[in-house]
């Protein structure tokens, strides 16, 4: 045998039982996982919290809390807004009164009741609309077919929210503002920017369709909307929101 070859044999074994001596000794080390036991049989991995089946599905939809007034969310827009479609989960305390607005330059103009506690589980009956989205909701059966039939025979007892009052373009004194109303007992009908939303477990999808055509991008080049809360929500009792999207229908 030639004396390199004995030479890289010898360099092959001396680093091997360096290689040794370095696990034996770092086995020994105080960590959580020693590198021997992590060579040859493995370390379990970190454990995770405890959830229970609420908090299962609270987390199940990704979401933040909301624990102030009002939270803003700023979308890109696109040419064609006349059908502007806005979705979103949404988790609210008892009692809660959530209103979707948009930036009009000036002011806020609401677009839509997401909830209100007059609305929750409302036994009456339902006429919709769309373009724009609006229920009308009637103590009594009506044989009007249409939200506007049912306008034009000059109801009273009704209670309406800003966006409808200006969508439907109601007379002032013909309506009781939902912003006054704390019952539904005096009131024969409630017309709202509002459609049912789908319940998924605990949460509820919010999805309408607006014309938002008319309302311009800010100077940061955004659409800006807002949900409006009252004062049910608190630190302890957040309104959850998931992922906002926007969607521009062509």
């Amino acid at each position: 045998m030639s004396v390199a070859r004995k030479q890289i044999d010898r360099i092959i074994v001396m680093g091997g039982g360096v290689f040794l001596a370095l696990l034996v000794i770092l086995s020994w080390v105080p960590q959580s996982c020693p590198v021997l036991r992590h060579a040859l049989v493995g370390c379990p991995g970190p454990r995770l919290a405890f959830q229970s089946a609420e908090e299962k599905e609270i987390n199940r939809i990704p979401h933040q809390d909301i624990r102030t007034s009002e939270v803003n969310i700023n979308v890109k827009p696109q040419e064609n807004r006349q059908k502007t479609r806005v979705t979103f989960a949404y988790q609210a305390p008892e009692g809660t009164q959530a209103t979707l607005l948009i930036d009009a330059g000036n002011e806020r103009q609401e677009i839509a009741t997401i909830t209100h506690p007059l609305l929750k589980d409302i036994p009456w009956s339902r006429l919709s609309n769309k373009a724009p989205d609006a229920s009308l909701f009637t103590k009594d059966e009506v044989a009007s077919s249409s939200i506007q039939t049912y306008l034009a025979s000059q109801p009273n007892k009704v209670v309406a929210d800003v966006a409808a009052v200006k969508a439907f373009a109601l007379p002032a004194g013909t309506y009781v503002p939902l912003t006054e109303a704390k019952t539904l007992d005096d009131q024969s009908a409630i017309l709202v920017s509002y459609l049912p939303p789908t319940k998924d477990g605990t949460w509820f999808w919010f999805e309408q369709e607006f014309n938002i055509s008319s309302y311009q991008p800010n100077s940061e080049g955004n659409l800006q909307f807002f949900i409006r809360l009252n004062e049910a929500v608190s630190e302890a009792a957040p309104f959850r929101l998931g992922e906002f999207h926007v969607d521009y229908r062509s």
